[in-house]
């Protein structure tokens, strides 16, 4: 039933994405996301109409890649610290930057799908509230932003560089069309 597949994964989504101080990760973390994804899945599935499924996955994600982010950041600060100006910086921080940033582009990859979703679903709709024009504004900004990255990653690709140009184009218009 739609509730409760929707109620279970809101759960674990809370348990992996808590918001109390010094929250610590449960060990089987991976576990619980594959089960939180199956149960919001098979919530949409037998509720078409609704974005909170999609929503909360959407969220979930772009939590991991914020996450990941901050990470990226930190390694970035270091790699500086460490590295003389003129010179190339260790092949071990090479490797480090480039598992962070695959680790971020399959986070925001993972989030582009729900978020394309729940957007579907909001531009089919004829009245919104404002908390639903909110949480539709939302998933449009995150996807411009995840085909920004997507196209500051695609360099030397010029078919690749255009596509995702026009993705992230698109989504910023559409976000500036919400009133």
């Amino acid at each position: 039933d739609y509730k409760a597949n929707q109620v279970l994964g809101e759960i674990i989504y809370d348990t992996l994405n808590s918001t109390r101080e010094n929250a610590v990760l449960p060990s089987n973390a991976a576990e619980l996301e594959v089960k939180m994804v199956n149960a919001f899945n098979k919530a949409a599935s037998l509720k078409p109409g609704s974005e909170l499924p999609f929503l909360f996955m959407g969220d979930h994600f772009i939590s991991k890649a914020v996450k990941v982010n901050e990470a990226r950041s930190a390694h970035a600060v270091e790699m500086k610290a460490r590295t003389k100006p003129g010179t190339m910086s260790s092949k071990e921080d090479v490797a480090k930057r480039d598992l962070l940033d695959k680790q971020y582009g399959e986070a925001l990859e993972a989030a582009r799908v729900p978020y394309e979703k729940a957007a579907e679903i909001f531009s089919t709709k004829t009245e919104m509230q404002l908390r639903d024009k909110q949480q539709y504004k939302k998933a449009c900004n995150y996807l411009a932003d995840i085909f920004a990255f997507k196209k500051a990653q695609s360099k030397g690709k010029p078919a690749d560089l255009a596509k995702y140009a026009a993705e992230e184009k698109k989504w910023n218009d559409r976000y500036d069309t919400i009133k």
